[in-house]
């Protein structure tokens, strides 16, 4: 749901000061449709027949709906995608029914009831403008903001990770640079050896990647099919390629950092620090989906630290046959 700034227009605003702030459910829909690698495609084929011979997802016309309807989203930062009408794309849980009005009695009479008519209008024109037209709605599910995040932030730090280092990074290196949201990265550092003691946080942590690379694959991919958020699989979804992934994002940083330098004297005017505020209640919910993968995740690693046992035992009964002959 949008959250608005203001409930109310004193005489002298603007009718634009009734702005609509996003929640994270925007930027993250927006983020994950940045690292799909169908709606890439309909990028690089926008306008364009597909070429014969190249090989495009069977519900490739999805994509190209979703690409029509929200469009290059490769050249702004989310905040300058938002302010410049992606707020417009999404729907509303309802239109605005009452409009609270504050009078100012110092102006002459006529100004005022004149004011007041142009306000109302305005309303009207509002909810008319969004009334029509296809409108994106997020799915009602049991995903939470902050799980959905350390997908996220996941996918961006193996892209990047594997990049600067030119391999591919152990996943629960991957996972303590995300810093998820999971008991087994604390007291774990990105460059640290593995050893018997860390063992089990590593096993853990390659359990619990094992799924976030897996879910995160699927939440980019069905957002470019506008079904969003959903880790449901897709048969149709084409493979993260994280090379391309990486200087995506390098280019996006890049975007934000002209984007920041623009607004470094009107501060006041980033929608940022205001919907964070949004964010940050969020993340204070509690996250059952996150406590249930973890059981998972620990009885995974009780199971891998017992096949490891029986392996040492195994070999030292191998060593210990061998000495004897």
């Amino acid at each position: 749901m949008f959250k608005f700034m203001g409930t109310s227009l004193g005489f002298g605003e603007k009718w634009n000061e009734l702005r609509l702030l996003p929640t994270f459910e925007h930027e993250l829909f927006f983020y994950f449709l940045l690292m799909s690698p169908s709606y890439a495609l309909a990028h690089q084929l926008k306008g364009k027949k597909v070429p014969k011979g190249l090989d495009v997802p069977a519900d490739f016309d999805k994509v190209r709906k979703t690409y029509d309807l929200v469009g290059n989203i490769y050249e702004a930062t989310f905040e300058d995608w938002w302010q410049s009408g992606g707020y417009q794309l999404f729907e509303y849980q309802s239109q605005m029914k009452k409009l609270t009005i504050n009078v100012d009695l110092t102006k002459p009479q006529p100004e005022s009831l004149q004011e007041v008519m142009d306000t109302i209008k305005q309303a009207y024109a509002w909810n008319k403008k969004n009334s029509g037209g296809q409108k994106i709605a997020f799915i009602n599910n049991k995903l939470h903001y902050s799980s959905i995040n350390d997908r996220k932030n996941f996918l961006m730090a193996k892209a990047i990770q594997n990049f600067r280092l030119g391999r591919d990074v152990e996943n629960w290196r991957i996972a303590v640079k995300a810093r998820i949201l999971s008991k087994w990265i604390e007291g774990l550092a990105f460059d640290a050896k593995p050893t018997q003691d860390n063992l089990k946080a590593r096993v853990a942590l390659g359990e619990l990647s094992h799924k976030l690379v897996r879910d995160g694959w699927h939440l980019s991919e069905n957002a470019a099919r506008l079904e969003f958020p959903s880790i449901k699989p897709n048969p149709n979804a084409i493979p993260i390629d994280y090379p391309v992934l990486a200087r995506q994002l390098f280019t996006y940083a890049q975007i934000e950092t002209a984007m920041l330098e623009r607004y470094k004297d009107n501060p006041e005017l980033l929608i940022r620090d205001q919907y964070l505020l949004n964010i940050k209640r969020e993340f204070r919910k509690k996250r059952k989906l996150e406590k249930t993968i973890e059981k998972a995740v620990d009885k995974a690693v009780d199971k891998a630290l017992e096949e490891e046992k029986e392996n040492q035992a195994r070999l030292a009964l191998l060593h210990s046959s061998s000495s004897r002959r």
